[in-house]
């Protein structure tokens, strides 16, 4: 989200689907929308250990 709070990428996938493999693609069209992207905000469900490691 930016300050204004809009939402900056989404990607919609089935429910079965594992969230934590979507945070590349998100960071990605963030980035491609012009965001620069200083902080992520997400639940849990994205913190796998590659995920973690392409935040830093």
């Amino acid at each position: 989200m930016t300050e204004e709070k809009i939402i900056t990428a989404a990607e919609v996938t089935p429910g079965t689907s594992d969230d934590c493999k979507q945070l590349s693609t998100l960071l990605t069209q963030s980035k491609s929308n012009g965001i620069e992207v200083k902080e992520i905000i997400a639940d849990t469900a994205y913190s796998g250990k590659d995920n973690l490691a392409e935040m830093k």
